[in-house]
């Protein structure tokens, strides 16, 4: 009878005594020849990020940063330029937003059944442009581009979607408004503590509007803020958006760029 043993290819009549010998040498020969096994190597020491040449992107845009990296955008490619507007605006995506997201869930908020987490915000296409504008956010020549994009346009709105993410953020914003002073910029939000943290150490240029808005519909008008929105059913708070008489467009209001008109009431739709 022939039996195969554990070494591959390795065939040993079985019979004789000599024979039996002869496999039980070669058996140990083979162990004995492979000598023992080497110890695995040591895991190399982590590399420690360099504070002064690593920049830390948003965890869900970081390896967007490999494909388009840091670059200057060519032309407008960062800015939108919405039906509605009278001018340019830059977004982000309201999957990002802080507040946002917690209010997304709550119905009876301004952000439940958001109008930008659903249609064609979910097409690719818009996708892949908000992720590579989330990585001009967070670029070191995210200012001087951006001065540079809204030059000495007469109107400029930020986040026509999304919303500012922190002080880092604000403060890249307000230099960015302090850099086009010929331009009136409107920035609505729900960040709250953001924006207080950045305001107790700069005041904000004169050329800015910024917007409180109040998380619910039929809210009033937060206190504590030069500037506010709010969202009606009915009756509006202070001055109404004519907007849903316009076929959804501005038309030539500019109330929401006025720092004379407290608060904007946009009706629910």
């Amino acid at each position: 009878m022939r039996v195969r043993t554990w070494a591959p290819r390795t065939w040993i009549a079985l019979g004789p005594r000599h024979q039996v010998a002869l496999d039980v040498y070669m058996l140990f020969f083979l162990s004995v020849s492979k000598g023992p096994r080497p110890k695995p190597a040591a895991d190399p020491e982590p590399r420690t990020p360099n504070p002064t040449t690593t920049k830390v992107l948003h965890p869900r845009i970081s390896h967007h940063a490999k494909i388009y990296g840091h670059e200057k955008p060519k032309g407008d490619s960062m800015l939108s330029k919405t039906s509605k507007m009278p001018c340019k605006s830059i977004s982000r995506s309201a999957w990002l937003c802080i507040t946002g997201s917690k209010l997304a869930e709550k119905e009876g908020s301004v952000c439940w059944d958001c109008y930008a987490r659903k249609g064609f915000y979910h097409m690719p296409s818009v996708k892949a442009a908000m992720e590579k504008r989330e990585v001009f956010f967070h670029s070191d020549g995210f200012v001087n581009t951006m001065i540079e994009l809204i030059g000495n346009d007469q109107y400029f709105r930020w986040f026509d979607s999304g919303d500012v993410e922190n002080e880092t953020m604000a403060n890249n914003i307000l230099d960015v408004c302090a850099g086009t002073p010929n331009t009136q910029h409107w920035i609505p939000t729900k960040e709250y503590g953001i924006w207080r943290k950045v305001l107790k150490n700069r005041a904000l240029p004169n050329n800015v509007v910024l917007r409180a808005s109040s998380p619910m519909i039929d809210e009033a008008p937060l206190i504590g803020w030069s500037n506010t929105s709010t969202v009606h059913t009915k009756k509006p708070f202070g001055h109404e958006c004519q907007a849903y008489n316009n076929g959804g467009k501005c038309g030539d209001c500019r109330a929401c760029w006025d720092k004379s008109i407290e608060n904007v009431s946009y009706k629910e739709h």
